[in-house]
C-alpha cells in the first residue's frame, strides 16, 4: 500500500474534524491510468479531490540552509504561479478520468517546504489559474509625454480557460493556521461543473471567485463570496 503523504494525512484530518466524509479512491488496476485520491460527500453530491504538495527542491533546501546558518533566506524571486501551474498540469489526468461521471473536481495544494515562502498565496494562484499579470501602457514614440496606462490584463501561460481546464471546478489551498486546519477555496469561472460555495459553508473554509472578466481581461482579483 503507498504511504500517505503530509498533504493527504491532513486533508483527512481536517475533513475528520469537520465531520466531512472523505473516501479514497481505489487505484486502478489497468496500466497507465491515474485515478483521483479522493471522492468528497457534500449534501448528497460527490467531488472529486486530487491532493498534491510542494515538497522541498535543491532551491528550496538551500534557502533553509542559510535561513539556518545566517537567519535569512536571502532574496526570493520566483515567477509568479510556475509551482502551482505544474500541479494544476500533473492534476489533470487524475481529473479527467472521472470527469464523465458529471461531478465537480477540486485540486488541493499544501505547501510542504517548511519555508511558508509564499508560493500558494492569492496572487500566485491568480496567475497560475489566468495567466501572467501584465500591465500595458501607451507610449508616444516622440518622447514628449508621459506613458499613459492603457490595460490591465492576464492571460499568458493560463491554465484554465473557456476551453481549456473545464473539468478543474476550484483550487483549494490547505493552510495551517495557529495550529488548526483552514482551506480557502479559488473558484474556476470556466468550470464545466462548478463547486457550489454554499455546499461547504463551515468556519474553516472561505471562497473566493474571480473580480471581472477573466476571458476579456482587465484588472482582476479574488473577490470573496
Amino acid at each position: 500500500m503507498k504511504q500517505k503523504t503530509s498533504s493527504q494525512e491532513l486533508l483527512e484530518k481536517f475533513c475528520l474534524d469537520n465531520s466531512l466524509q472523505l473516501k479514497p479512491v481505489p487505484r486502478s488496476s489497468k496500466p497507465g491510468r491515474k485515478t483521483p485520491d479522493y471522492i468528497l460527500a457534500l449534501h448528497r453530491r460527490k467531488v472529486i479531490v486530487e491532493v498534491k504538495q510542494f515538497d522541498p527542491n535543491p532551491e528550496d533546501r538551500a534557502r533553509l540552509q542559510r535561513l539556518r546558518n545566517h537567519g535569512s533566506t536571502g532574496v526570493i524571486s520566483n515567477e509568479p504561479g510556475h509551482r502551482i501551474r505544474g500541479k494544476i498540469e500533473d492534476a489533470r489526468p487524475q481529473i479527467k478520468q472521472r470527469s464523465i461521471c458529471r461531478k465537480s473536481a477540486v485540486l488541493v495544494l499544501y505547501d510542504n517546504t517548511g519555508l511558508l515562502i509564499g508560493e500558494l498565496d492569492p496572487h500566485h494562484v491568480l496567475n497560475a489559474m489566468y495567466g501572467e499579470e501584465t500591465v500595458n501602457f501607451f507610449v508616444d514614440e516622440t518622447n514628449e509625454a508621459q506613458p499613459i496606462y492603457w490595460w490591465h490584463r492576464f492571460g499568458g501561460k493560463r491554465k484554465v480557460s473557456p476551453r481549456y481546464n473545464t473539468t478543474l471546478s476550484a483550487i483549494a489551498i490547505l493552510l495551517e493556521v495557529n495550529e488548526s486546519l483552514e482551506m480557502d477555496f479559488y473558484h474556476n469561472d470556466f468550470a464545466a461543473r462548478p463547486f457550489n460555495p454554499d455546499w461547504l459553508r463551515i468556519p474553516p473554509v472561505r471562497h473566493f471567485r474571480l473580480g471581472g472578466v477573466a476571458s476579456r481581461g482587465g484588472l482582476m482579483e479574488w473577490n470573496e463570496i
